[in-house]
Parts: C-alpha cells; structure tokens; sequence
C-alpha cells in the first residue's frame, strides 16, 4: 500500500458514491463559494463579510449571463449555444499532452475540449437521484461550464469576474491588484445550473467525476466539503440561538 493510500486510510473511509451524491446535492450555494474561495491563492485576503458579498454577485453573474445566452440563442443546448458562438466542441479520450487528469477545458479563443475517459468513468460508477443520467447529460453540463469562460473572454471589459479587484498590498498612493479567480469558477458553476436546468451547483458533480479515477482522492474532497457544509450549519445553528 502506498504512503498516500495508507493516510487517506487513517483518516477517513470512503463513501459509496450513491452516498456521497446523496450529501452533496444539499450542500447550499454559499457553501460551495467558500468551497471555491478556500482554495483561492487569495483567500487569506478576504474576510467573511467580503466573501459572502463576492459569492453572491458571482452566483448573479454566472445566473444572468446565461439567462442572456438562451434568450439570445432561443435555447438552452449547449451545444447549439457553443455553435451560436463559433465556438468548436471536441471530445477527445484524454488531453493530448497526457498526465494531467482534467475533465474539461476552454483553449483560447474558441475550442472546448471534453474529454471521453472521464465520461465513461463516471458513468460507469451508476445512476444517482438528481445527478446525469448518461454520458450526454454529464457532457452538456461540462460544456455548459466551459462555456462560461468563453462568454467571459468575450465580455471581459465588463464582467464582474474580470473586473473585481481586489487590494494585495499598498506602498504609499500605489495599490497592487488583482482578480480573484474562484469567482470565475463560482459563476461558471452558476451558469451551468442555469444552462442545464439543475436544482444544485455543478460543484457536486466534481466529486464524482473524481471517484471515477481515484475513490480515496474523491473520498478525501467530499470530506472537505462536508467539514465546510458542518461548519456553516454550526454557525447558523449559533446565530439563530443569539
């Protein structure tokens, strides 16, 4: 047994995915923006108040900028949307360069790339109330995400998750800025659930795409997130008492 297998092992037991799917469809929205937001670089800068602010105007964004995109396209097709916008969809096994496990990617300026292995992995582990129920629905959802990025490219004067900075560090009247990353993801989650219909963030579905190439790594991320969940609840148990 590896070292890494033996510590995953000590520290928790993994879940059949049935319950783990089960947990996460009633994770909260704001749950899973701090989810995002913890593994920003820029995390330690952001305190709570800031955090459930940028959370919610980048749920907003992700929520609009679809609600644009199928009024615009008379649909909610991904992949009719991807065509709208000249933007090619491929779905390649593995990614080229190999090593890597990624489920999807946008490549500037115009292709997104799906890739089949984690799609035949995933759907591999079942059926599970609220979650995909095939290939096609797990493909429409990745697409859907990555087609956030390419509107986001294309709008980037003027998306919120472009141009929300925030300050590093002063040196006098000079202010160093930068962009906080997880919105973009926290807004392409939002705009995949607007996309496909789902009653939950996309976020989810990140631990099982996982499970299907490595339980103990799925094991260990749905446990963070479960820890993350149990201490919101915590503190709205406590503030609903004071």
């Amino acid at each position: 047994m590896s070292q890494l297998k033996a510590f995953l092992n000590l520290t928790h037991a993994v879940l059949e995915p049935g319950e783990m799917a089960e947990y996460l469809i009633q994770v909260p929205d704001k749950v899973w923006g701090i989810y995002a937001l913890n593994r920003d670089p820029l995390c330690g800068r952001i305190d709570k108040t800031l955090a459930e602010k940028l959370i919610s105007q980048a749920l907003d964004c992700g929520k609009e900028l679809a609600g644009h995109y199928i009024s615009l396209c008379k649909t909610n097709s991904p992949d009719q949307i991807a065509e709208y916008l000249h933007v090619k969809v491929k779905k390649p096994q593995i990614p080229e360069e190999g090593g890597r496990i990624l489920f999807a990617r946008f490549t500037e300026p115009d292709i997104i790339e799906v890739f089949s292995d984690a799609l035949e992995k995933v759907t591999r582990l079942g059926c599970f109330p609220s979650f995909p129920k095939n290939g096609g629905e797990w493909e429409d959802i990745l697409t859907a995400h990555e087609l956030f990025h390419v509107v986001e490219l294309r709008h980037e004067d003027e998306i919120f998750t472009r141009k929300k900075h925030i300050t590093i560090f002063s040196i006098g009247s000079i202010q160093y800025r930068a962009t906080v990353n997880a919105l973009s993801e926290i807004a392409a989650m939002s705009f995949a659930r607007e996309i496909c219909g789902l009653a939950y963030l996309p976020f989810a579905l990140d631990v099982m795409l996982t499970y299907g190439y490595q339980a103990e790594a799925a094991g260990e991320l749905f446990y963070e997130i479960r820890d993350i969940y149990e201490t919101y609840k915590n503190e709205m148990d406590h503030n609903g008492r004071t």
